[in-house]
C-alpha cells in the first residue's frame, strides 16, 4: 500500500507528493529496499525529485499510489499549509493553449481541485511547510475541538 498525495505529471507518472510525506505498509516498504539498488529503480540517477523516484520503483513493482480523498473528493494529505489550501485559486490567465501556467493545478487535472472549505478532508493526515509554532494550534483544531 502507498498512500499520499496523489500527483500526475502532465502526461506523464502518477506519484505521491514527498512534500506532505507518504505512506507506505510493511510490503510496501519492503519491496522498496529490496529493489533500491535494481536498475529498474534507478539506482544512480540524482535528482531533487526523491518522490518520483520512490513511485517509480514501487510501479515498476506492482505498487501504485492509492486515492486517498474522502468521500467528499477532499484530499488527506497536503503539499501546502491549510492556509495556502484554503486561500488557492486557478490563475485567472491561462496559457495561449488554455492550460494553466500553475504546476499545482496541472499534477491535479485527472481528477481536479477542491477549493476553499472543500479542499481539505476533515481526516487530513498531513500539510507541508507547518513551522512549529503552528503546529500545537493545528492539533487543537483537527482533534480537541468539537465537530458538528
Amino acid at each position: 500500500m502507498f498512500l499520499g498525495r496523489r500527483f500526475q505529471i502532465p502526461n506523464g507518472q502518477l506519484f505521491n507528493s514527498g512534500g506532505a510525506g507518504y505512506t507506505l505498509n510493511r510490503a510496501a516498504l519492503n519491496l522498496l529496499v529490496a529493489n533500491l539498488e535494481n536498475e529498474k529503480c534507478r539506482p544512480h540517477q540524482r535528482v531533487f525529485a526523491e518522490d518520483v523516484n520512490v513511485a517509480h520503483c514501487l510501479k515498476v513493482n506492482g505498487v501504485v499510489p492509492y486515492d486517498t480523498r474522502d468521500s467528499a473528493g477532499g484530499e488527506r494529505y497536503h503539499p501546502f499549509t491549510p492556509a495556502n489550501h484554503l486561500g488557492w485559486r486557478p490563475p485567472a490567465k491561462r496559457k495561449p493553449d488554455g492550460s494553466s501556467p500553475d504546476w499545482y493545478e496541472n499534477y491535479n487535472q485527472p481528477w481536479g481541485l477542491k477549493l476553499g472549505l472543500e479542499c481539505c478532508s476533515p481526516q487530513s493526515v498531513a500539510f507541508h511547510y507547518v513551522k512549529p509554532d503552528l503546529m500545537p494550534h493545528l492539533n487543537a483544531l483537527l482533534f480537541d475541538c468539537p465537530r458538528p
